[in-house]
């Protein structure tokens, strides 16, 4: 009976530990390969062979409002941050879609006055206004849940990427998803 044991043993060290982390491995290629799953997450395999952490990764959110237009969303309350941070690791749409449901949970509150967009330069100084004007939108309590919104929500993921051959740094729109407010 010992001797059985120490069989099944050797053969659970020999196959089937190496089998599970090979099947580990392969799905966080896939997800990576296919799903833009960080490099550093997804049991952690590949994190040391790729620059890819959360300063690469950002979002854009846009309320979509029928009598306001379309205007960026650039604060969000720290619950919502941390699940876009959480959603920027694995960028699929279910993902997205819990950060947009924390959103449409949220009453937002506009300023009756156009704000223009800054301009910056490398640092992040400011150089200047840019053309374009948007309402600053700000976090004003829990919307209750039998009132629904008026408005629509995009979120659009981008990555960022060195070129050696220019040694400059370009940010790629990836995704973009659209959420409508019965989501």
């Amino acid at each position: 009976m010992e001797q059985a044991s120490g069989g099944a043993k050797r053969w659970l060290i020999t196959w089937c530990i190496p089998a599970i982390a090979m099947a580990v491995f392969a799905r966080q290629v896939y997800l990576n390969k296919h799903h833009q799953l960080s490099t550093w997450k997804g049991g952690g395999m590949g994190m040391f062979a790729a620059a890819d952490g959360s300063i690469n990764r950002f979002a854009k959110v846009y309320l979509i409002s029928p009598k306001r237009g379309r205007q960026p969303l650039v604060r969000l309350t720290m619950p919502q941050k941390r699940l876009m941070d959480s959603a920027l690791w694995y960028p699929v749409r279910g993902s997205f879609e819990i950060v947009a449901n924390a959103i449409f949970a949220t009453s937002w509150a506009a300023g009756d006055q156009l704000t223009p967009a800054s301009l910056v330069d490398s640092t992040g100084a400011q150089t200047g206004k840019a053309a374009q004007s948007y309402y600053m939108l700000y976090p004003f309590g829990t919307r209750s849940p039998d009132e629904k919104p008026d408005w629509e929500l995009e979120i659009e993921y981008w990555a960022m990427a060195y070129d050696p051959a220019t040694r400059r740094i370009t940010a790629k729109q990836i995704a973009a998803h659209r959420f409508g407010a019965a989501s």
